[in-house]
């Protein structure tokens, strides 16, 4: 120690020497560091279809965007050389050129020039403070801009503090100023820091402070088109199969949105002002000396003068505003380098410094830092002590309402949910403050839902709602949590509304990700277009990116792309489903990646890959809540290649995946579609009676079920509609013998709208094979106009039942029976392919020839014509002109018999051409021989004798 130097000016001027020297080379760092630093740092992402401009290291922003003639012209802070470099080394789809050009202004102006329906989104984050630029092609916009130039200054807020919550004066604590003089030291709080106010009233208002912790709960976007107003859910688009289908989809459980305080943060935010009276005391300057060094943030050097001061003064009047300067070096420091035991060990210095000076300036605003404390490092049993004995030595503060509010939190985190929900009930009852009792009741619905009692929480919100209407705009939990509680009460339709209305009370909430991405979930649960969900879950992640919500719609969009994403892009696109997936921090976020790419893989038919992915997610996650769900997926693979083999030439395949599977993963099924399929297998293979036995036992399950268990079952099983499947029993069972079985079967089919024109033409050939093995004809007209209905029903078989009915009423003495039938028959049969022109022409020739029997010629001609015009130019058409010819004969008119025999040409018609010359040679010799008998008057005596006797017979 210098001579001439006291203590006290030792070290003032030791401190000072090494203060200037710490000064100098701070400024010299600071220097060098800027020169390479200050710059804007930009990149270049590609991201699917669209590509991202980043441009961060800012804590505060005055760019400019504009859409200048095709252009996109982006003013920024000076860039660094490497973003520079980046942009003007571009290269990109959706952009022809970049230009970077700095200006004097310390601006750096980027002209992009975009190709033909680019279009650009952009927007600010906070936390970081970061300008992002999105461009993407026309067709996936999904927001619109109302200008075509925006120019944007922004300033990152305090932490801890929202924009919402400065501006709302529903929210902002009046201002007070406490000061108080003790000895020699006065203590000053900042105005707005968390002192005890002037009155009670003041308290209260102060403890309704609900700013919401880090501002990276904001974000800023230029879109001006309302999300809320673009999606909606009408009655008609709403699929009751989708929405049972729903029941296997895995949804993950957002977060319950919590009022986080900023208390702690706006604690710290406004730290005490230590103050010191002057005198010419040695205890006085040094205590000062020591006030400065923590001013001027020389912890370690405060540390080691504090050591000498207590030896020098072991007691000093100024003890209090020392001991708690070093607590608050403490904290900082421990804060500083991460350290918990540090930081816990400060905590008791507080706890310490309460105890020993209950009246300091200093008590209330160490008893908030130490409850808050103590409910960030989740340490609820030392909070609520810390809040007990506040309470016992302060019963009358100001601050009552707001430690009030601190044990709820404490008991919330401690699951004690009822002892949380008293305490809420107590401060609405007790607080004469409007704006207190709104915050307990707007927070008891949490409670609530944290315990997935959803319908209570639910109650709860709408009675906040109720009661103090005027604060729905303040509480975003209220609105989001009361739609999160009614869509997993399954009432979609008013969830939908919540969502919604959090769009709109909430715009820049990062839980705005969460909404848009669940109203597209609940869109495509409810059977709407998926279009429509879709821009959904684009909307959340180009609005809300690097959100929670943003991440779980980018994983929906992944695995709707997947479906049907070519073949090479396909592991791609499961490895960043993954990815995104470990990077959300839900429970279940697994699985519900899973669940999205094994449902990719389904649709895209990729069975073996499927199944071999669930099994082996399924067995080395024997603790997730979704192993039901997984194995109904693998189930649904099985039967998804059980069916597909039905189309494969190796037809014993369906047997070889059955048997793999049968006992394990099919072993005790109860779907219906599993027998059903089998039976088809063994029907393809020939053996009809483990055919009818499997298809019968499907039927047999369907059959007995209410219309909505066959809702569910078209939801979840391959199965086809049940009279298809009643026509496959039919045919097994006459396949294999049991033909008054498999009648009986069918004649269930009566009337059914479900076949197509080809159906029904296998429903009448079936129908027409049993009637002729049984030889069974005795049918009505309704069953053979019900096989004929088809336009391709017409086949051989179904001829010959036609026939053998008419034939079987002709022989029983019903001609007429068979004549009606048989031109019922012809008018009914249709003509299109060569099949059903043969099945007319044997229906008509029979039906010719029963009139002809009956001495109906003239009606037996009209038949054979109205056939040759529905047949045109046909093979059939020489035989029946004979006939026709034969027919005019038979009515004596000769001359257009020989014009219709003479129509008779070509090669196929040499046949009924030479039999028409035949007949008409037999009836110009009969003709002569009747004119050669008149001229002998005898004979001519004798016939009309003849003729005479015939006329008298009865």
């Amino acid at each position: 120690m210098h001579p001439l130097l006291g203590q006290s000016q030792f070290i003032e001027r030791a401190i000072a020497l090494r203060i200037f020297s710490l000064w100098a080379i701070v400024a010299v760092a600071v220097a060098a560091f800027a020169e390479g630093h200050s710059a804007v740092r930009g990149q270049v992402l590609k991201r699917e279809e669209a590509t991202e401009l980043t441009f961060d290291h800012k804590d505060h922003w005055d760019y400019r965007i504009e859409d200048v003639r095709g252009a996109l012209r982006i003013t920024v802070p000076t860039l660094n050389a490497e973003t520079r470099k980046a942009l003007t080394e571009w290269k990109d789809d959706l952009i022809s050129s970049v230009e970077v050009v700095g200006s004097t202004s310390e601006k750096d102006v980027i002209t992009i020039k975009t190709k033909p329906g680019v279009e650009f989104f952009d927007y600010l984050t906070d936390t970081p403070a970061r300008v992002i630029v999105d461009l993407f092609p026309g067709e996936m916009k999904k927001t619109k801009r109302d200008v075509a130039t925006v120019s944007k200054r922004s300033k990152a807020a305090p932490s801890g503090v929202s924009p919402k919550g400065q501006e709302s004066a529903l929210r902002k604590s009046n201002e007070s100023k406490d000061s108080q003089s003790e000895g020699v030291a006065t203590v000053q709080n900042n105005p707005t820091g968390a002192q005890q106010k002037a009155n009670s009233d003041q308290g209260d208002a102060a403890s309704a402070d609900l700013s919401k912790g880090p501002s990276s709960y904001l974000i800023e976007s230029t879109n001006s088109e309302k999300a809320e107003d673009r999606f909606d859910l009408l009655e008609y688009e709403v699929k009751r199969e989708a929405i049972i289908r729903s029941e296997q989809m895995v949804y993950l459980r957002f977060p319950v949105l919590m009022l986080e305080g900023g208390e702690l943060q706006e604690i710290k935010s406004h730290p005490p002002e230590y103050e010191m009276e002057p005198d010419d005391t040695r205890e006085n300057k040094q205590a000062r000396l020591l006030l400065l060094l923590f001013k001027k943030g020389r912890f370690a050097v405060y540390l080691k003068a504090l050591q000498l001061f207590r030896q020098e003064f072991p007691t000093s009047k100024y003890d209090q505003i020392l001991d708690f300067i070093k607590a608050d070096i403490d904290l900082q420091l421990a804060e500083n380098e991460q350290d918990k035991e540090g930081y816990g060990r400060a905590l008791d210095s507080y706890r310490g410094l309460l105890v020993n000076y209950p009246e300091s300036p200093l008590f209330d605003r160490t008893s908030q830092l130490l409850v808050f404390s103590y409910l960030k490092e989740k340490q609820a049993l030392k909070a609520l002590s810390q809040i007990q004995s506040f309470l016992v030595e302060r019963p009358d503060s100001s601050l009552r309402s707001k430690m009030m509010f601190a044990a709820a939190d404490a008991y919330r985190m401690l699951n004690r949910y009822s002892k949380a929900l008293d305490v809420y009930n107590e401060i609405e009852k007790l607080s004469q403050d409007r704006r207190i009792q709104a915050r307990a009741a707007y927070q008891k619905g949490d409670l609530y839902f944290l315990e997935n009692k959803y319908k209570q929480a639910t109650e709860a919100y709408e009675g906040a709602v109720k009661n103090y209407p005027e604060f729905v705009g303040v509480y975003e939990n209220a609105i989001f949590n009361r739609a999160e509680s009614q869509f997993w009460l399954g009432n979609s339709k008013t969830a939908l509304e919540g969502y919604r209305e959090f769009l709109r009370l909430f715009p820049k909430h990062i839980n705005g990700g969460f909404c848009l991405t669940r109203i597209g979930e609940i869109l495509e649960q409810n059977g709407v277009n998926k279009e429509r969900s879709l821009g959904a879950y684009l909307e959340s992640e180009f609005k809300y990116r690097g959100s929670p919500g943003a991440a779980v719609a980018k994983i929906r969009t992944l695995g709707s792309q997947l479906a049907t994403a070519k073949p090479q892009e396909v592991g791609i696109k499961i490895d960043t489903i993954l990815d995104l997936a470990s990077e959300i921090p839900f429970a279940s976020s697994r699985d519900f990646a899973e669940v999205i790419i094994t449902d990719a893989l389904y649709e895209r038919k990729n069975f073996e890959d499927m199944i071999s992915r669930l099994e082996t997610y399924y067995k080395s996650n024997a603790g997730s809540p979704h192993l039901g769900h997984f194995k109904n997926r693998i189930v649904q693979g099985i039967v998804g290649q059980l069916k597909e083999s039905l189309d494969n030439p190796n037809k014993v395949n369906t047997l070889r995946i059955f048997a793999k599977n049968s006992d394990s993963w099919l072993k005790n099924s109860s779907r219906s579609d599993v027998p059903y399929i089998l039976g088809m297998g063994y029907f393809r293979l020939g053996l009809y009676k483990e055919s009818a036995r499997e298809i019968g036992l499907a039927l047999s399950q369907v059959e007995g079920l209410s219309d909505i268990e066959r809702i569910r079952l078209k939801a979840f099983e391959e199965l086809p509609a049940i009279d298809i499947m009643r026509f496959h029993y039919s045919k097994a069972l006459f396949e294999s013998g049991e033909l008054l079985k498999s009648y009986e079967v069918l004649d269930k089919i009566k009337g059914s709208t479900e076949f197509n024109d080809e159906q029904r033409a296998e429903v009448a050939t079936l129908l027409a094979q049993i009637q002729e093995r049984r030889g069974d004809f005795n049918l009505s007209d309704a069953k053979v106009v019900e096989m004929l209905k088809a336009n391709e029903g017409v086949t051989d078989n179904v001829v010959r039942v036609v026939l053998s009915v008419a034939q079987n009423r002709w022989n029983n003495k019903d001609r007429q029976g068979a004549l009606d039938l048989l031109k019922m028959s012809q008018e009914q049969m249709s003509v299109d392919s060569d099949e059903q022109k043969r099945a007319l022409t044997d229906i008509t020739k029979r039906l010719h020839e029963y009139q002809i029997q009956e001495g109906e010629v003239l009606q037996a001609a009209a038949t054979i014509e109205r056939c040759l015009n529905k047949l045109g130019d046909t093979t059939q058409v020489p035989e029946l002109k004979f006939l026709l010819g034969k027919s005019y004969i038979q009515m004596g008119e000769i001359r257009r018999a020989e014009e219709i025999f003479q129509k008779i040409d070509g090669n196929e018609a040499s046949y009924w051409s030479s039999l028409a010359k035949d007949q008409m040679n037999q009836v110009n010799f009969e003709d002569s021989y009747k004119k050669y008998l008149k001229r002998i008057p005898a004979l001519s005596d004798f016939k009309k004798s003849s003729a005479k006797k015939q006329e008298a017979k009865p």
